[in-house]
């Protein structure tokens, strides 16, 4: 993902003295280790430390030891892949004796859920859904889990049957706030699931009738049949059939809109709503239209409070542009979809009026923060307006560089910089312009919103 522009700041070197201002940064603690010795894994944003063991499993995948944010290394939880689950959540995979295992840990190695043929995935900031398969069975209307041979090991999978292998076993709520199997609903048929919503979830009782529960095992409602989850996971829906009028509440079942429109529930808490004409436009939850429907397809909400929009032009090509919150035009619908990309945390840009090289990079309220970018900002917010500049995010004043040195990406906005005098690293953040740390160290990585800094055969970390 960041190739492009890690091969831009390789060619780039910060003038030694340019950056001025020093963001605070506080050391946490020290601990012996190489500049090799670590390495990042990234999931959803988020960052996970790990030490490459030089090996490979079964199937010929790398191997990588978990790490904690302190430094400690955990050889029970050696892994091949991470995913992100939310909070300071993790799963990781392993290729066991007959088939794929998962397990759940939070970021100081806590297990909080042990290896075991299981799918482990982030339903939303709350709770995490474990599927875990415990019987296999030739009946797939009593499974609640398959395999596919793929993800067996190569001594079965060789044996060319492609048929998938199927599992009885239970589907669970895992609670991320109190750290616990949540009991009180244990799903064991094939069509049976969870539907989490905020703080509570929707589930079937033993005659199969929907109700909703909260992670005490409190049952809110017993009859839950009308309503449904919003796809951001954070109200629930009645727009039953036959039913002109579409209610939504939040987590707890509190009423929050009751409209006649034919309407959608974005992340934000936005509608999404047809006109007369068929056109789409925005409302808030109390019914004032926020974007009128003068738009050929549904909004898509932005970080930050604005809407990416579309119009068909006379020969039917899809052209997007953005609106804020009031309906206000930021940006003309008349670009493609690859000359207006939203990145991280609301910013978007798109390609600059009568020149082919460059583009323009806004901010989430609209602000335009450059139009000189010759490179196509990446999804990291790091970007250079020239082959010698960095652009800084919140001024649009750039950070010059010069020839000499090397450089990386570490996070959003943020990145190592090697000082061509003493051939050491520091790390500047782009939002502002502020140095982190200064150019002493042999090597700086990130991870779990901290910075990892080796000098000397220790790894000092930093909070940030």
């Amino acid at each position: 993902m960041k190739k492009r522009l890690i091969a831009m700041l390789i060619a780039m070197v910060m003038l030694v003295g340019t950056v001025t201002a020093y963001a605070e940064v506080q050391e946490t603690t020290t601990f012996e280790g190489e500049d090799d010795d670590l390495s990042v894994q990234s999931s959803f944003g988020a960052k996970l430390l790990c030490k490459e063991t030089g090996e490979n499993d079964k199937k010929d995948r790398r191997q990588y030891i978990f790490v904690n944010a302190e430094g400690k290394e955990f050889p029970d939880l050696t892994f091949y892949f991470c995913k992100y689950l939310g909070g300071d959540a993790w799963c990781l995979q392993r290729q066991g004796d007959e088939t794929v295992e998962s397990c759940m840990v939070k970021e100081d190695g806590t297990v909080l859920f042990p290896w075991a043929l299981a799918d482990i995935n982030r339903q939303n900031e709350n709770f995490v859904e474990i599927v875990t398969g415990e019987e296999q069975t030739d009946n797939v209307e009593e499974s609640v889990m398959n395999i596919s041979p793929k993800d067996l090991t190569a001594a079965v999978s060789g044996t060319g049957d492609t048929t998938p292998i199927y599992y009885k076993g239970k589907r669970q709520l895992y609670d991320l706030r109190s750290q616990k199997l949540l009991e009180d609903r244990v799903l064991t048929k094939r069509n049976q699931h969870f539907y989490v919503v905020g703080t509570t979830y929707m589930a079937p009782d033993e005659q199969g009738k929907q109700q909703i529960l909260d992670a005490s095992g409190k049952v809110i409602e017993k009859d839950a049949s009308d309503l449904s989850a919003s796809d951001d996971h954070e109200y629930y829906v009645d727009d039953s059939v036959g039913n002109e009028v579409t209610r939504v509440y939040d987590d707890h079942l509190k009423l929050l809109a009751t409209t006649d429109k034919n309407v959608r529930v974005l992340e934000g808490g936005y509608l999404s709503f047809r006109g007369d004409d068929g056109k789409y436009g925005v409302m808030s939850l109390d019914g004032s239209i926020l974007v009128e429907p003068v738009y050929d397809a549904e909004v898509e909400p932005i970080e930050g409070g604005t809407f990416k929009v579309s119009v068909k032009d006379g020969n039917g090509n899809i052209l997007y542009g953005v609106v804020d919150k009031t309906g206000k035009t930021l940006v003309e619908p008349k670009y493609s979809s690859t000359d207006l990309v939203v990145l991280e945390e609301g910013f978007f840009y798109v390609k600059k009026e009568g020149d082919s090289e460059r583009y323009s990079l806004y901010a989430p309220d609209g602000r335009l923060v450059s139009d000189q970018i010759i490179y196509q900002p990446s999804t990291d917010l790091v970007t250079g307006v020239s082959e010698n500049d960095l652009l800084i995010l919140n001024t649009g004043e750039t950070l010059t560089l010069a020839e000499g040195s090397d450089g990386k990406v570490l996070d959003t906005a943020l990145v190592a910089i090697k000082s061509p005098e003493s051939r050491r690293y520091g790390a500047v953040e782009l939002r502002d312009g502020k140095q982190l740390l200064d150019y002493e160290w042999e090597n700086i990585i990130a991870a779990y919103g901290r910075l990892y800094a080796y000098k000397d055969g220790a790894c000092h970390v930093f909070a940030y």
